[in-house]
């Protein structure tokens, strides 16, 4: 951790506060208030301190005295990994009205305390920005004073900790430069741990010389400073190690990291997570270096110092997931103990082959249990970071090692087990979108329980960052980790009482979370038809030698099968074509080279993604679960066979939609929810009119569209000023199909804000913006959602998360299904296929098989130049595949039975025929 002034320390040298002498009283108060604070800060208990500085806070102070209160705020917040409430004071600091000497002494304060906070989040310009803003303010002062002093000492050295990561090597020496002159000459400490990170600009630069010079003289430094019981020289000596380890310098690497050791060892004992750090990068060293034995026993080492109930030197034995326990160090260490055992299983052959691997992917698949663990257990901010950097990796390390199992044992068991990884991997991601505090801000939850649970989850979360953090120091404080752990047990008691009663008042959220938990295989298999196949795919998001590893699973009624393939750059430029293929500017089709680039783009897509699939599939409908860029990639439109050299349109063109009928979902276990919805054919639709004046182009198509759905299947419409946010909520309860011809607006740094945009009456008004957030803790009870808008199923794609859309939030939100556009859509074309689409709909075809006649017939009617996939391809089906109203089962059954009472008929008329009735 990063050391900032706070001008909190020179708060706490005032023995009390000076008031006028008619608030006697008053300033009794405040002393005893300030008094108190003090002392639950030191004692530890951060609720009660909070408590005291809104106490505080209450009575009739100067700005000074406020922004006094704000700061203890801040800094209890700080320590609790409460970033956006310690931000909030911070800034109300700001609006106060100081005066300027007060400012020289808070100001500086603040913007150096929100620097810290915004690189804890890795937003690391707003750290700089903010970290700049500080040194200026201190250098106005012009102040010989200490505490100024090692302000801007410190301030210099983290403005260069702020480039570093930015891979501003030479602008963060600068810094680190000033902040050690500074430091010189005015005989202020922490030397070496500037000179440290200056060692690693120079790894950064690739001037290695330098680098291992700075890094010998912050040891030296650290000695000459601090002596040689300096607590440091730990973090210095194995800093170096790494060093000569990435180096290839193994030796000297060993030297390092023992010496870092026997300190840690001396400092904290054997069982602390420093020590197992240390292990492990002692363990990292023997495998680099080729002593896997010696790296699976420094790993076991590693487990046995963070776990202080496990003690087992047996390398088959793992330590028990604790949920009281969830130090990201543990995940390390798992983590590297299992690819050590990989490596190891890799020398070996036979039964100690796949007894090794065994073991391997028992510990890869604890730590994904550690990952569960962590976000089932409010997870600090720190902490989802860390998980959400490493979980896909995890993943398909745990998917690497089962792989070499089954090709070993060719044992379906283990490739069902493979399956059960990737399923438990989609479903983390929507739970990941469920379980963030921004969806608790609907108005379905009352403010009281809402206020509470957020006020709950956040100290849970920053009274286990507390416990770690002291439990990492040299003498933890025993007394202190006693007293949170007891007041975490009684906020996770109040938590339990508050989900009851959030189960009562709205049971919608726990149904909603119920879908992300992952589902036996055998129950998915129990919902397909005979002719579906479930391609299931799953894609590495790094590079290995140029590769990439898919997997595709592919599962039908009776069977699962696995295709792994490797693949290059071409992947992701092709993916990238396609992507921008949906440029809803039509000079994009007109370039020279466009049509030949998106043909081979699809033609790739085919050879890739679906030929090698095709000796595995029952039927021809398919339902793809996508992964990664794969998400963007229109299925319908691959080609079977590339165009000849002669050719420049995409007229007589062999696309997949003639083949196979497609349906989409975000994860299998999506595919086993509740009954498909009854009495679903009534239809109501929404299409707001758009002004001039409100930002968004009108949709010339959508009455028309609308009309015809009417006359097909009835309904009711909520058009212009009736198209309102209220009344399509109100309406959402009911078991009809919805029809959303509107905007929708993704919102490109957090798709939970992405909203459909209904009739705004005064344009532009909030109150007309349907957020994702919303929609996923809405209730919905309806066999279809079609979302006829521009945009609806795209969102951000983070690495391992997918698409976060619109689309997405309505199925978690209980519709059977949703027809979604993967783009911005042509207004003219898509008005004509979602009405074709409607019309089979009401011939009682499903779902899927409608999508795919109601675009064949567009495709047979348009002219040439307008069969590019841009104008047709955007829509698609998510979820449920089924017709809507079951008329194709009763016309089948109808027909069985008319056939049959003809057989009997015909039957019944030849006996007559050949046994003519007897006279009388």
């Amino acid at each position: 951790m990063k050391k900032i002034v706070s001008i909190f320390v020179l708060f706490l040298s005032f023995t009390g506060f000076v008031f006028c002498s008619d608030q006697a009283d008053l300033n009794k108060e405040l002393h005893r208030l300030d008094t108190e604070y003090e002392r639950y800060l030191q004692e530890g208990d951060f609720i009660n301190a909070e408590k005291t500085a809104m106490l505080f806070l209450q009575y009739q102070l100067s700005d000074y005295y406020k922004g006094l209160a704000y700061s203890w705020l801040a800094t209890i917040y700080t320590r609790l990994g409460r970033y956006n409430d310690a931000i909030s004071s911070l800034k109300k600091i700001e609006s106060l009205k100081l005066s300027e000497g007060e400012k020289y002494y808070m100001v500086p304060y603040v913007y150096a305390s929100q620097a810290v906070v915004f690189e804890r989040r890795r937003s690391y310009f707003q750290a700089i920005e903010y970290t700049d803003k500080a040194i200026r303010l201190c250098k106005e002062v012009q102040s010989d004073e200490k505490y100024f002093k090692e302000a801007l000492a410190t301030s210099y050295h983290n403005m260069g900790t702020y480039y570093n990561p930015l891979g501003e090597y030479n602008t963060a020496l600068k810094y680190f430069a000033l902040s050690m002159e500074f430091k010189e000459d005015n005989g202020l400490a922490e030397k070496a741990m500037t000179l440290n990170t200056m060692a690693k600009s120079y790894v950064g630069l690739g001037d290695f010389i330098k680098a291992e010079d700075l890094f010998r003289k912050s040891i030296e430094t650290g000695i000459s400073e601090n002596g040689n019981k300096y607590f440091k020289l730990i973090d210095l000596c194995y800093n170096y190690g790494e060093f000569l380890q990435n180096q290839g310098r193994f030796r000297e690497a060993f030297a390092m990291f023992n010496n870092s050791l026997k300190r840690s060892l001396e400092l904290y004992g054997s069982k602390h997570n420093q020590t197992s750090v240390i292990y492990g990068f002692i363990a990292r060293n023997h495998l680099l270096s080729g002593n896997v034995d010696s790296a699976i026993y420094f790993y076991q080492k590693s487990l046995i110092s963070i776990v202080s109930t496990f003690n087992e030197t047996d390398i088959a034995k793992n330590p028990e997931i604790d949920s009281s326990f969830l130090d990201t160090k543990l995940m390390n260490s798992l983590k590297g103990k299992s690819n050590a055992l990989e490596v190891l299983a890799s020398r070996q052959s036979g039964d100690q082959k796949l007894k090794t691997l065994e073991l391997s992917l028992n510990t890869i698949v604890l730590a994904l249990d550690f990952i569960d663990a962590i976000r089932n257990n409010d997870p600090s901010e720190e902490n989802m970071m860390y998980i959400t950097g490493i979980e896909k990796e995890t993943y398909l390390s745990a998917l690497r090692i089962a792989s070499s199992i089954y090709h070993l044992s060719n044992d379906e068991l283990m490739l069902k087990r493979m399956y059960s990884i990737a399923l438990r991997a989609k479903a983390a991601v929507l739970k990941n979108q469920i379980t963030g505090n921004n969806l608790l801000y609907s108005s379905a939850l009352p403010e009281k329980i809402r206020t509470k649970l957020l006020n709950l989850s956040s100290n849970i979360a920053g009274y286990n960052k507390l416990i770690l953090d002291e439990n990492s120091k040299v003498s933890p404080n025993a007394s202190m980790i006693s007293l949170w752990q007891d007041d975490l047990f009684e906020m996770k008691k109040q938590k339990e009482g508050l989900a009851d009663s959030i189960s009562k008042v709205f049971p919608q959220y726990f149904s909603v979370l119920r879908k992300t938990t992952p589902v036996p295989l055998e129950l998915i298999q129990k919902e397909l038809e005979k002719d579906e196949t479930i391609i299931d795919y799953f894609i590495s998001n790094k590079y290995v030698d140029g590769k990439r590893k898919l997997y595709m699973f592919l599962v039908d009624r009776k069977k699962i099968s696995l295709i792994e393939r490797d693949v290059d750059s071409l992947f992701s430029k092709n993916a990238s074509v396609l992507h921008s293929m949906a440029d809803p500017l039509s000079d994009k089709r007109a370039v020279t080279g466009y049509f030949r680039s998106c043909t081979s783009a699809l033609y790739y897509f085919y050879q890739n993604l679906i030929l090698p699939a095709e000796g595995f599939l029952r039927g021809k409908r398919l339902i793809i679960i996508p992964d990664e860029e794969i998400n963007w990639l229109p299925f319908e439109a691959f080609l079977k066979e590339a165009p000849g050299k002669d050719k420049n349109d995409f007229d007589g063109l062999h696309f997949l939609l003639k083949d196979y009928k497609f349906s989409h979902s975000y994860s299998a276990s999506l595919l086993v929810s509740d009954p498909q919805k009854s009495g679903g054919t009534k239809v109501y639709s929404f299409s707001p009119y758009y002004g001039v004046l409100s930002g968004y182009d009108s949709l010339d198509g959508a009455m028309g569209e609308i009309n015809n759905i009417s006359n097909l299947m009835g309904g009711e419409s909520f058009t212009f000023n009736k198209a309102t946010k209220a009344a399509f909520l109100k309406s959402l309860s009911r078991p009809g199909i919805f029809h959303l011809a509107m905007h929708s607006i993704t919102d490109s740094i957090n798709s939970l804000y992405s909203y459909l945009q209904f009739d705004a009456n005064n344009e532009g008004s909030e109150s007309a913006k349907l957020y994702n957030y919303e929609i996923s803790l809405s209730k919905v009870n309806s066999p279809l959602i079609v979302l006829s808008s521009c945009n609806s199923g795209t969102g951000n794609m983070f690495s391992g998360e997918g698409q976060l859309s619109l689309a997405r939030s309505f199925i978690l939100a209980g519709a059977s299904s949703v027809v979604k556009t993967a783009w911005e859509v042509n207004d003219d074309s898509g008005s004509e296929i979602i009405t074709r689409f409607y019309y089979y709909l009401s011939k009682g075809k499903s779902k899927d098989k409608a999508l795919q006649l109601a675009k064949l017939d567009y495709i047979d009617n348009a002219s040439p130049m307008l069969r590019d996939p841009y104008y047709w391809a955007a829509y698609e089906i998510l979820g449920d595949n089924g017709p809507i109203s079951g008329n194709e089962g009763k016309i089948v059954t109808i027909v069985t039975i008319l056939i049959i009472l003809s057989g009997v008929l015909y039957y019944y008329s030849r006996r007559r025929k050949i046994f003519p009735a007897s006279p009388r």
